[in-house]
C-alpha cells in the first residue's frame, strides 16, 4: 500500500504568495548583500591560509586549505516535485500517527565542504504546534493587520516545535553557475 495518499490540497491559495517581481527583488537583495559578504569572507580566509603556507606559519586544525580559484557560493537550491510532495506526505503520515497538529516546514540554511570549500545548502524540517488554534485562519491575520499588532500572533514560528523524530529533507541541487531568477526571461 502506498503511504503517499493523505496529502490533499484544500483548494485555497497559500498565505505568503509573492509575485515574480517581488521574488526577483528578494533575490537581487540577497546577491547584493549576503552573497557578496559570504564570498568575500571565504576568499579572505583563503588568502590568509595561503599566506600562512607561504610564510611557513602553522595552520590550525580547523583551518581548511581551499583551491586557489575565486570562491562563489551557492545561491539557489532545487528539489524535484516528487521529493517535495513525497516528503510532505511522509511528514503528514508521521504527524497523523503521532497526533501532531498544525504542521509546517522550517527551512534551515546549512553548509558542507566540497572540494575543500564551504558550500551553502538548505534542509527542510517538519514542525508542529499541538497547542495552537486553527493555524492559517485568514480572518485572524486580517484582524492583526487592522489592529496594527505584531503579525507573529498568526502562524507564530516561535510556537512551532521541530519534529526531531523524523528525518530532514536535504540533497537538493543547485545550478553551476546559479540559475538567475529573472521573470523577464520567462515564456508564460
Amino acid at each position: 500500500m502506498n503511504s503517499y495518499n493523505i496529502l490533499k490540497w484544500n483548494g485555497q491559495e497559500p498565505e505568503g504568495l509573492i509575485s515574480p517581481t517581488r521574488a526577483s527583488s528578494l533575490e537581487k537583495n540577497y546577491k547584493n548583500n549576503q552573497y557578496q559578504i559570504i564570498n568575500k569572507a571565504v576568499n579572505l580566509n583563503k588568502e590568509i591560509i595561503a599566506s600562512k603556507i607561504v610564510s611557513g606559519a602553522n595552520i590550525q586544525e580547523n583551518e581548511t586549505l581551499v583551491a586557489p580559484s575565486i570562491y562563489k557560493d551557492t545561491r539557489e537550491v532545487w528539489f524535484s516535485m516528487n521529493d517535495i510532495v513525497g516528503y510532505l506526505t511522509m511528514v503528514q503520515n508521521h504527524a497523523v500517527k503521532n497526533g501532531y497538529q498544525n504542521l509546517g516546514i522550517r527551512i534551515y540554511n546549512g553548509s558542507y565542504i566540497k572540494d575543500g570549500e564551504p558550500k551553502t545548502t538548505v534542509f527542510l524540517v517538519p514542525t508542529y504546534d499541538n497547542n495552537a488554534d486553527d493555524v492559517g485562519d485568514s480572518s485572524s491575520f486580517d484582524n492583526l493587520i487592522k489592529e496594527n499588532t505584531n503579525v507573529l500572533g498568526f502562524d507564530d514560528p516561535t510556537q512551532q516545535q521541530n519534529m526531531y523524530d523524523m528525518k530532514c529533507l536535504n540533497y537538493g541541487n543547485s545550478g553551476k553557475p546559479p540559475i538567475e531568477y529573472d521573470p523577464s526571461n520567462g515564456e508564460n
